[in-house]
């Protein structure tokens, strides 16, 4: 893993960046693939609809009124928002579906704190073809509709809540199960900051909703998830810099330093594409059903104008790798943002 300034080929102007670096592991479980012989560890709240395990899948039909809502909750399992973690849910929605052709079928994946109800307490994110919702507790914090609808089908809805001081940082996904490019299709993140139940346990929920019309709503849920991710700091800055923690990467004019302040400071090369320095004591793998984040706290990039990037990322090869920008990375200015994996191989080229 590293993190580094590098510098555009054709930029002339220096670069200031100071930051904090964390790290974040995760392993990712099957909380349940609804492959049993019968429905297990889940207590219902139908209100007139059906919850029905068949043929490897969880389907959730509400009865057909307006704002009709059914939902289960895996009572077997309980989980609890601690600082220093972040806690996600994620389910494969196989189909979303109405009898209304003019209504919005919706479903819904949540957490509630143990006792609680769905639209009383905790957090809930809903997604449809036609729009989506979050709640917190017993508010509708966020409501929208999409100006092209999403597919009925084939879907992964995530919900990650991450406690931050004395607040709850909580963000929505719907992702293509597809692989491809762009497989964000809606995403979305607030903050609550009242009632938020950080230290509490509770239960994860799979629901569905109608809108308004009262068409009747069926969901097919698959392979339901979690996430329990901890947070690590990698370095505050407040230590002697490098000491034998970081390598500098500083050919030509390039320099980094601690400030005194905790923070590091990385000025850019005169010519080449990239300098700074990468963390070389602690190694991280990249391996199936595992999560690797890094976050980098950016306290000021106002003196890198827009030509030179400052950049997060993680090389498999060490000093290697650095100079040629050959690594996983996001970069980006002012006025610019890239994705990739090489220097000059984008998957987002900078807008």
């Amino acid at each position: 893993m590293k993190t580094f300034i590098p510098r555009h080929l054709t930029s002339l102007a220096a670069l200031l960046f100071t930051f904090l670096l964390s790290g974040f592991t995760a392993s990712a479980f099957i909380l349940d693939d609804f492959n049993g012989a019968s429905l297990s560890g889940w207590a219902s709240t139908l209100n007139g609809g059906t919850v029905v395990q068949s043929a490897g899948q969880l389907t959730i039909s509400t009865f057909a009124f307006p704002q009709a809502l059914t939902y289960s909750k895996k009572t077997d399992r309980t989980f609890t928002n601690l600082a220093t973690h972040t806690l996600e849910f994620k389910v494969l929605v196989n189909s979303v579906l109405t009898n209304g052709v003019t209504t919005n079928a919706v479903a819904v994946l949540g957490w509630v704190p143990t006792g609680g109800a769905l639209g009383a307490n905790g957090y809930a994110f809903g997604a449809g073809p036609q729009g989506a919702a979050i709640i917190f507790n017993s508010t509708f914090v966020y409501v929208t509709n999409f100006a092209t609808p999403l597919p009925t089908n084939n879907l992964y809805l995530a919900m990650r809540m991450t406690p931050e001081g004395a607040n709850m940082i909580v963000k929505s996904t719907v992702y293509k199960k597809a692989d491809g490019q762009y497989n964000v299709l809606f995403e979305y993140t607030l903050t609550n900051t009242v009632a938020t139940l950080i230290g509490t346990g509770g239960n994860a929920i799979l629901g569905a909703f109608n809108d308004t019309s009262g068409g009747a709503t069926s969901v097919s849920f698959d392979d339901l998830q979690y996430y329990d991710t901890a947070r690590t700091v990698l370095d505050d800055f407040s230590g002697a810099y490098p000491g034998a923690s970081w390598t500098d990467y500083i050919p030509g004019t390039a320099t980094n330093y601690n400030s005194g302040s905790n923070t590091l400071i990385t000025i850019d090369q005169s010519a080449g594409p990239t300098s700074g320095t990468f963390k070389s004591d602690k190694t991280f793998k990249i391996s199936d059903g595992v999560r690797l984040e890094f976050r980098v706290d950016v306290v000021d990039a106002t003196a890198q104008g827009l030509q030179n990037f400052a950049v997060l990322g993680y090389i498999p090869d060490g000093a290697a790798d650095f100079g040629n920008l050959k690594e996983y990375h996001i970069a980006f200015t002012a006025g610019q943002f890239y994705v990739g994996k090489q220097f000059g191989v984008w998957w987002t080229v900078g807008y």
